[in-house]
Parts: C-alpha cells; sequence; structure tokens
C-alpha cells in the first residue's frame, strides 16, 4: 500500500467518522451546528496541509525524474569503450 492512499484513507475515515459522531450526538440544532463548523474548518486545514505537502513532493519527484533523464541523455553522448 503506498502512503499516497494511506493518507487518503486515512482522511476519508476521519471525516466519516466525524460527520457520523455528530449526527448521532444527542444535541441541539445550535450546538449542532457550531461542532459541524468547527469540524468542517480543521477538515479545510487539514486538506490545505495536505495539498501543500503533497505539491512539495510532486515537484520532488519531477526534480529527480529530470535529473535521472540528463543523466541517460548525458551517457548517450559517451563514446563506447
Amino acid at each position: 500500500m503506498s502512503a499516497k492512499n494511506f493518507i487518503v484513507g486515512s482522511l476519508v475515515g476521519g471525516a466519516v467518522g466525524a460527520f457520523t459522531a455528530l449526527m448521532l450526538a444527542p444535541k441541539s440544532g445550535e450546538e449542532f451546528r457550531k461542532d459541524l463548523c468547527g469540524t468542517s474548518s480543521g477538515l479545510i486545514d487539514k486538506s490545505s496541509d495536505l495539498a501543500i505537502s503533497l505539491t512539495q513532493k510532486t515537484s520532488d519527484v519531477i526534480d529527480k525524474a529530470k535529473k535521472a533523464g540528463q543523466n541517460l541523455t548525458n551517457k548517450e553522448d559517451e563514446p563506447y569503450s
């Protein structure tokens, strides 16, 4: 299992669990709305952090791929011994 799938599964599972807990909790409508707003803003923050992290990791992979491609290109220019 890749780390990406694990992270996505964890986020989805956490969101489903939080929503289920809110729906089953015996609270008034006003308390429920406050809890829902707090939970949704927390999820938004986490998803923003995840997006930043994935963007950085993607940039790192692209840089590594470019370097690997340059190394292959440089090896093609060398005469065979």
